[in-house]
């Protein structure tokens, strides 16, 4: 591997995100990523991994109801996605 590509991959960084939220239909889990809030930045995906564990440890999710997603803890959707994802840039 060529230094440079070896630098390029050191710059990879994790987002710790949460899909966005509209107070009259809750989730909007179909949004892009590019609308998603980053919670916290890692330099590691099993950073970010082990982040998300410990913030989905211990939350309650209910079964399934005609209020779903909105009755669901909105940790149950957040996700790790990488830095460089091409999903994170605005189209």
């Amino acid at each position: 591997m060529k230094s440079r590509h070896a630098a390029a991959l050191t710059l990879v960084g994790w987002y710790l995100m949460m899909p966005p939220a509209d107070t009259k239909v809750g989730l909007l889990l179909d949004a892009p990523f590019s609308d998603w809030r980053v919670v916290e930045s890692f330099d590691t995906a099993a950073e970010c991994k082990a982040s998300l564990k410990a913030k989905r440890n211990g939350v309650k999710i209910p079964e399934v109801s005609k209020n779903w997603p909105n009755d669901v803890p909105t940790v149950a959707f957040w996700e790790c996605i990488a830095t460089d994802d091409p999903r994170l840039k605005s189209k």
